[in-house]
């Protein structure tokens, strides 16, 4: 970490620094009051996505003026509308608005290779399902305009932006004095990467004045972005408070003009760096998470709900009592949330437990490790033991899913007294997603993950989790339900 001595720059010196009076200068907005990162994102995202669809309408003009009487104009514009706004939702899943920290390159290549897929479809639904060769090759005539003329009408709207002050966000570079301000030169000169890096580089937090007490400049907004030199990673004594700090925490790769790492762009995915650790999903990502959610948790209730009505009536016969229970676990954000199972265990379950911990040295350490035992007298026979080693107990939980309080997939939402064996670190980062019915640590290790086995695989899903790796988990899920290979 930077010595004291570096970190006492003091605010004044820094607030007339004349990168910080550009700076301040350029986060203004066009009647020259600050702009809210929020806000500026939200701007700047809208206005890429009304190029495109301008772009759209150029090539569905000039593709029906070129098939005018080949094929009907009103069906071809409704078809072409709906493909629009496909690639749209395709475009921002691909993280294409605003697309920050990636080189245009990779911009035109994530473009051209969704276009290409999404012309790939048209065409076989089209040609070859409907038969309808004309609309087929308009529709593919049109994802070529449209290829051709979007790049071109972005750059434009791009440049408009950086110019009025919306394009880019507060990043901050932490790196060696040598690299500074060759790097500071780099992303001022390149813009278009959407970098704004601070006036200076020595602290990851904000430096204070020698009396310690000084209020930041009035332009001064604490970024979500830190840009860090390889070089610098050995000067942490904490890596891991960084990244909570920063949304984004990003190792340097080279530059076109720079040798920083001989980490190279194509190995990152075209981005200007390595990510480390998580990034918090987009509003696309979410919506798509939830649609998908929806649509599974939906049919399943329906297609499920004679089971579940067969098991509670089993339950009854076992031991007569409620069949359903809800049980107050931790969710999102910390909030509490009342999840509903089948009751798989007598309704004395509890007492059976303490009269079992006090009586029994083995189960104890086993209950300490895993907060589950094998042999478990609180399980009702027969029934209770099937119902768990096909997880039917858990699909009431697809109402949770519906009511938006648990995800398909996410950590499992655990009590209280399961958390408490956790670092408190690790339990502030499983509050950051959504608690599911199902999860990495089911298909791992199911009955057999102790509490840090829980918590590795736990934390991994949480700083990889993708659409593709939910459904992955899914699929596993369904595999290890039917080989009966429940908790």
């Amino acid at each position: 970490m930077p010595n004291a001595d570096e970190q006492r720059i003091d605010l004044k010196v820094a607030a007339d620094h004349p990168f910080a009076r550009d700076y301040g200068e350029s986060r203004k907005g066009l009647q020259g009051g600050a702009i809210a990162p929020t806000t500026g994102r939200l701007f700047v995202n809208t206005a890429l996505i009304l190029s495109d669809a301008a772009s759209f309408v150029a090539a569905l003009s000039l593709v029906k003026t070129g098939f005018s009487g080949y094929v009907d104009p009103d069906m071809l514009t409704r078809t072409i509308a709906l493909i629009a706004v496909v690639l749209v939702i395709l475009f921002s899943c691909a993280s294409l608005y605003p697309g920050y920290r990636l080189y245009d390159h990779e911009h035109l290549s994530r473009r051209l290779k969704i276009i290409f897929d999404v012309g790939i479809v048209s065409f076989l639904i089209f040609a070859v399902a409907l038969g309808d060769w004309p609309t087929a090759f308009a529709i593919v005539g049109f994802l070529v305009l449209a290829s051709i003329v979007q790049p071109i009408l972005r750059s434009a709207v791009r440049a408009l932006l950086h110019q009025a002050g919306c394009w880019g966000e507060g990043t901050a570079l932490i790196a060696g004095p040598q690299l500074t301000p060759v790097l500071r030169e780099y992303f001022q000169k390149n813009w278009q990467y959407g970098v704004n890096p601070l006036p200076w580089t020595l602290a990851h937090r904000w430096p204070l004045n020698a009396a310690g007490d000084a209020p930041h400049p009035s332009w001064y907004r604490k970024p979500d972005v830190v840009l860090v030199a390889p070089d610098q990673i050995a000067r942490f004594d904490d890596f891991d408070a960084v990244r909570r700090d920063y949304r984004d925490v990003i190792v340097l790769a080279d530059t076109p003009h720079i040798k920083i790492s001989g980490l190279q762009p194509c190995q990152v995915g075209g981005h200007i760096g390595l990510r480390i650790g998580a990034s918090p999903e987009g509003r696309p990502r979410k919506l798509l998470r939830r649609a998908i959610d929806v649509m599974i948790a939906l049919p399943a209730i329906l297609l499920f709900a004679p089971a579940l009505l067969i098991a509670g009536f089993a339950i009854w016969m076992v031991d007569p009592g409620p069949v359903i229970y809800r049980q107050a676990r931790v969710g999102l954000a910390g909030r509490t949330l009342h999840i509903v199972k089948l009751r798989t265990m007598y309704r004395d379950a509890d007492e059976r437990l303490r009269q079992l911990l006090e009586a029994d040295e083995a189960a104890r350490r086993e209950w300490s490790s895993y907060f589950k035992l094998k042999n478990d007298p609180r399980i009702l026979p027969y029934v209770g033991r099937l119902l768990r080693a096909t997880s039917l107990d858990e699909l009431p939980q697809l109402i949770n899913v519906l009511l938006g309080d648990m995800s398909i997939v996410g950590p499992r939402p655990f009590p209280e007294y399961h958390l408490n064996a956790m670092p408190a670190e690790f339990r502030s980062k499983r509050c950051t997603v959504s608690p599911g019915l199902t999860g990495l640590w089911q298909i791992s290790d199911r009955s057999s993950a102790d509490v840090e086995t829980a918590q590795r695989l736990d934390s991994f899903y949480i700083d990889n989790r993708t659409v593709a790796f939910d459904w992955m988990i899914i699929i596993k899920t369904a595999l290890a339900v039917i080989r009966c290979k429940g908790t």
